[in-house]
């Protein structure tokens, strides 16, 4: 769950501010956590967009996202007995990205259009970016040595969770829609 606000801080930079809670169990045991995301958009405001209701914009957002939620692991360290463990994994991420998108108002009769304010207030946003994650792991209730000998094979349903202690750089990618209202 999250939400969010965009607010104007000149013609054509918007920013926004958004938000949630992490409580779906799914696809762990006692998921829980929080995210909050920051983005600056700018805006290319042709007059035709007044017309077509559509508005292109490039940008960047951060996001941090902090989540702990239970495991239970196939461990088996070289030369010792394999057992299951049940453990906690905390983990925090950053990512940054550039991103492109536009903004769709259904707008139906163009020409009766005068200002923004008569806009409809119902809105539409597309976009898609890439950039770097980083997140930085730990699994309470195992040993480094355990933490590195997890099996992730028949013993647990995904790997997404499966993440050694300590901190991981990746490329990241983000696809949205998000669907608004506009306040005024």
């Amino acid at each position: 769950m999250k939400v969010g606000l965009d607010y104007r801080i000149t013609k054509s930079v918007y920013g926004g501010l958004d938000g949630g809670a992490i409580f779906l169990p799914y696809p762990f045991r006692n998921n829980s956590g929080f995210f909050v995301r920051k983005e600056l958009k700018f805006f290319t405001i042709a007059p035709k967009s007044w017309l077509s209701g559509e508005f292109y914009y490039w940008g960047f957002e951060a996001m941090y996202k902090y989540q702990e939620f239970s495991r239970r692991d196939s461990i088996t360290i070289p030369g010792s007995t394999h057992t299951l463990k049940n453990y906690q994994v905390y983990k925090n991420t950053i990512a940054l990205h550039a991103k492109v998108g536009f903004i769709w108002f259904s707008v139906k009769n163009h020409e009766a259009l005068t200002n923004e304010k008569e806009y409809p207030i119902f809105f539409a946003e597309f976009f898609a970016g890439a950039g770097i994650r980083q997140s930085t792991v730990y699994c309470a209730g195992l040993t480094d040595k355990e933490a590195d000998n997890r099996k992730y094979e028949k013993y647990t349903i995904d790997v997404i969770g499966n993440l050694p202690n300590g901190t991981h750089v990746w490329p990241s990618f983000v696809l949205c829609i998000k669907f608004g209202w506009k306040l005024w």
